[in-house]
Order: C-alpha cells, then sequence, then structure tokens
C-alpha cells in the first residue's frame, strides 16, 4: 500500500543502523541514573572503555534499607559482549534480591554462567545497621572500610568502601573525604584510558528505620 512504501522509503533514507551505534546505545543504557542525596549514604561510579570491553556500574535498592553497588567490566567490544553486559546486570540485581548478600551473590552467579572474561566488584550495605558484605571476581576487587578486602564489615559514619573492575586504578590505601564529594576520587581511578569500572560508597549516617527516607 501506499502507507507501506512510504514507510519503507523512509527507512531506506535514514541507512542502515551501524554495530557501533547499537553498541554506544547499549552502553549508555546499562548505566543508572544519578544516586539522589540521601542522609545517610553518597554514591558515584564510573566507567571507561578502550574498544575492548564493556564496562558499567550500577546500584540499586534490593529492599528499603539494603543498598546495593557494583562495577563490572566484560571482555569483548562488540554486541554479544554489549548483550552478556546487560544481562549480567539484571541477573545480579535477581541475586542480590535473593541472597542479600555479596558473596552468596557472586556464588549463585558462578553456578549459572560462564564467568570467563568478566570481572565484578560487588557491595551489599544495609544502611541502617552499617553490616556491609563485599565481593570480587575477576579482576576486581571490593574494599570495605580500613582497606578489608572482601569479606563482612560494620561501616561507620565517614567509612568509605571501593568497588573495581577491569584496569580501573586500586583504591587509594587512605581517604579523606573531600569537601565537595567523592566524585573526583571515582574518576581519578578510570582515567588515563583505562578499560573498567569503579565505584565507591562514602557512609554519612546510620541506624535510620527502613521504613524512613528522605530525598533533596
Amino acid at each position: 500500500t501506499f502507507f507501506d512504501t512510504f514507510r519503507c522509503a523512509g527507512v531506506m533514507r535514514e541507512g542502515p543502523v551501524s554495530d557501533a551505534a547499537l553498541i554506544a546505545h547499549l552502553r549508555a543504557s546499562l548505566l543508572p541514573q544519578r544516586f539522589p542525596v540521601r542522609r545517610e549514604a553518597e554514591l558515584e561510579g564510573g566507567a571507561g572503555d578502550a574498544g575492548d570491553a564493556v564496562s558499567f556500574y550500577d546500584h540499586h535498592w534490593p529492599a528499603p534499607s539494603l543498598l546495593a553497588a557494583s562495577a563490572v567490566r566484560v571482555a569483548g567490544g562488540d554486541i554479544a559482549a554489549a548483550l552478556r553486559a546487560a544481562g549480567i546486570r539484571q541477573l545480579l540485581r535477581a541475586l542480590v534480591a535473593k541472597t542479600a548478600s555479596a558473596q552468596e551473590a557472586l556464588a549463585a552467579l558462578a553456578e549459572r554462567i560462564d564467568t570467563a572474561g568478566l570481572d565484578i566488584g560487588l557491595l551489599v550495605l544495609d544502611v541502617v545497621t552499617g553490616t556491609a558484605s563485599g565481593a570480587a571476581c575477576g579482576r576486581a576487587s571490593a574494599v570495605l572500610a580500613r582497606s578489608e578486602r572482601a569479606g563482612t564489615a560494620v561501616l561507620q559514619a565517614g567509612d568509605i568502601a571501593w568497588l573495581t573492575a577491569g584496569d580501573a586504578a586500586a583504591p587509594p590505601a587512605a581517604v579523606a573525604t573531600p569537601l565537595d564529594g567523592i566524585a573526583a576520587l571515582v574518576h581519578e581511578r578510570i582515567g588515563r584510558g583505562r578499560s573498567g569500572a569503579a565505584c565507591a560508597l562514602l557512609v554519612k549516617a546510620r541506624g535510620r528505620l527502613a521504613q524512613e527516607a528522605a530525598f533533596s
């Protein structure tokens, strides 16, 4: 019909969709919204790639008082790698929601998929009690307060937890919280053409009721 011909003509004028455009769109869709201003925590993350991987960071609330954050690098810079990254992001969210533990979530992930070429740093924090669990696989790290790697710790106000994946620089040995926030610290970890992701979580307060929430 006339309308079908018109639609086909429109598609032909736009030209075929390139793989590069699709990969760029998939990369952008992996990044979460900005972490909101909250009384109990501040979170900053970033990712960079040299074309040989798909990297991203993520954060979500699997329960009212439970905050999960991750830094992930998936080897490969093609559409298959971008689709794999998108699937891993969703699977990680589901596993954290069911386990509420970084260690258990990564163990369950390894039981279900091939983790070759996969770097993940994962953190799960209860913002009421301050209890945090961290775990990592591949070329990644989960450093809790006072440079305690992985495991479980109780974070206090002023503590900073770090996640890195891939070629992101290792977290600094000692960190003083900058007056203007932790964004600059994270961006230093992923600059200079590195391929990977980094994420930092600053604990600002503890002990709030799970039913309470404050946003600016």
